[in-house]
């Protein structure tokens, strides 16, 4: 049968009722099985019959048999999509720690998948030239799997030789994967040149629509609400330049030949990258990438220009989006979380220490073990940030905790001096309370130590990490790191000294006619 013959009738069979010869569309989610082996039968595929919805549904299993009865092939698979297709048969092949060696000249999707999809799975795929057969022998080694390449590029145009990539791939006892998308069973048969497994897409021309429509869409007219494309039907060497697309002949009604820039005005405007409705007016929208600064900043200076240079007539508005939205609503979050959490924490403190003195070393020292985060932020170049906001609460939470627990042991320790006095303060001497927040504050130098190092160690990786995820969480990271530096001085060194100034003063007053010097 020929080829055009098995497009239009193979896979099929005549419905038994209305005698249809139209592909039937089933919908279902379960069926019935006669009894226990039958069902057993099923699934061994001993039998013919319907399992689940996808597997031998009448509907996939029309398209399936005419597509590899058009290629040649044994049997085929449909998925939702040619890069589906593609994904599965490369996922069918492959584990981790694998590689395949593909065709440099690529669909996009294609490429996003070979590039940065199956890294992520710890799948290399491997780039060469089309025409770098040296190259094919060289890149594939004992971990590949597969050799893929299209035969003809999507976009490109090129020509891959099939057979002598399926030679050199069966030469190494790997088998060679194909994408026919563009060529179609009608323009190229990959599998009598050589090729194991081929993919389709079935919203090019093997359903039709590229011969369908002959051209490509080149722009969009914008009339009112409306939208027009504007199809261009030329072979892609007369539509390269607008130079070329002047010069394109035209036949008039009347027989004269003329070139097209003589009825109409070819040029390229740089408009708004991309024009649609929302709320029935008309919107377009500017794209802006900032860097080596604060988008905050930015903004607001942008703002004031264009409000300065800028005269929106009637019926217009201009709205900042995008990140900075994003920013601007996390801000009025932060507004309400922060003097909240703030609060929060003076209660607790409180009601820990009942002593607003206490709370106020606790809180009036905070922005001391602040500063080491600031440095460290200036330093890397970070600019104020959601991200790097909540790296500071984090901060301030760890301080807070760390502070408290000094306190706890220098009172602890104070109340043991008190004991060699009778609890009687103003016959504690001014060095017996040297000592014992000495003391006190030596008790906690190994554990704030510990807990120092704990968390530079689980923080100090995030900062060496690359990629957009790594990116955001160094400016969470960044300023914990910073700030536990100027965190331990703070606990360290000047809670205690603060202690001991207020308890010396306290004691004082005390002691009005004691031995307390």
């Amino acid at each position: 049968m020929k080829l055009e013959s098995l497009a239009l009738h193979h896979g099929y069979e005549s419905e038994a009722t209305t005698k249809s010869a139209a592909v039937p569309i089933y919908n279902t989610s379960s069926y019935t099985f006669d009894n226990t082996q039958h069902g057993a039968d099923l699934f061994d595929l001993k039998v013919p019959g319907n399992i689940y919805t996808r597997i031998m549904n009448p509907t996939n299993a029309v398209l399936e048999q005419r597509i590899a009865a058009m290629e040649g092939g044994i049997g085929a698979l449909a998925v939702a999509s040619g890069m589906a297709a593609i994904t599965y048969a490369i996922q069918c092949l492959c584990e981790v720690g694998t590689n395949i060696v593909s065709t440099s000249q690529v669909y996009g999707g294609t490429y996003n998948l070979f590039a940065h999809s199956l890294p992520r799975q710890d799948i290399e795929a491997r780039m060469i030239k089309a025409d770098d057969f040296d190259g094919f022998e060289n890149a594939i080694d004992e971990n590949t799997r597969a050799v893929f390449c299209e035969s003809i590029g999507n976009p490109a145009g090129n020509i891959v030789d099939i057979a002598r990539l399926a030679k050199i791939a069966h030469s190494k006892g790997v088998p060679l994967i194909v994408d026919n998308t563009v060529a179609t069973p009608y323009l190229c048969r990959p599998f009598e040149l050589g090729a194991d497994i081929v993919v389709h897409s079935l919203t090019k021309y093997i359903n039709g629509h590229g011969t369908a429509i002959g051209g490509m869409n080149v722009a969009n007219t914008v009339e009112g609400l409306e939208r027009y494309p504007i199809n261009l039907r030329y072979p892609q060497g007369y539509r390269d330049s607008v130079e070329q697309m002047r010069l394109l002949p035209m036949v008039t009604p009347n027989g004269q030949r003329i070139a097209l820039a003589d009825v109409a005005d070819i040029r390229i405007d740089q408009g708004p990258p991309m024009i649609k409705s929302e709320n029935a007016r008309i919107n377009g929208w500017t794209l802006v990438d900032i860097e080596g600064r604060d988008l905050g900043s930015w903004v607001r200076e942008a703002q004031s220009v264009v409000q300065e240079q800028v005269d929106l007539p009637a019926g217009y508005s201009l709205t900042w989006s995008g990140q900075y939205e994003y920013m601007q609503r996390a801000k009025e979050r932060l507004t309400l979380v922060v003097p909240l959490t703030l609060a929060i924490i003076i209660i607790l403190l409180y009601l820990n220490f009942r002593n607003l003195t206490e709370v106020g070393i606790i809180l009036g020292t905070l922005p001391f073990g602040m500063i080491g985060g600031i440095w460290l932020m200036y330093l890397l170049g970070y600019n104020l940030s959601v991200a790097v906001a909540v790296g500071f609460i984090a901060l301030a939470g760890v301080a807070v905790e760390i502070g408290v627990l000094m306190l706890v042991y220098l009172n602890q320790s104070l109340h043991n001096a008190l004991e060699t006095v009778d609890h009687q303060s103003g016959q504690l001497s001014a060095d017996a309370l040297r000592k014992a927040i000495s003391d006190g504050a030596a008790q906690r130098v190994r554990p704030i130590m510990m807990t120092f190092a704990a968390i530079v160690a689980g923080l100090v990786p995030i900062m060496l990490g690359s990629g957009t995820g790594s990116e955001v969480m160094q400016r969470i990271a960044g300023p914990m790191i910073g700030g536990m530096v100027t965190t331990l001085i703070l606990t360290l060194l000047l809670i205690p000294v603060i202690f001991y100034l207020w308890q010396r003063a306290r004691l004082k007053k005390i002691a009005k006619k004691g031995t307390f010097r």
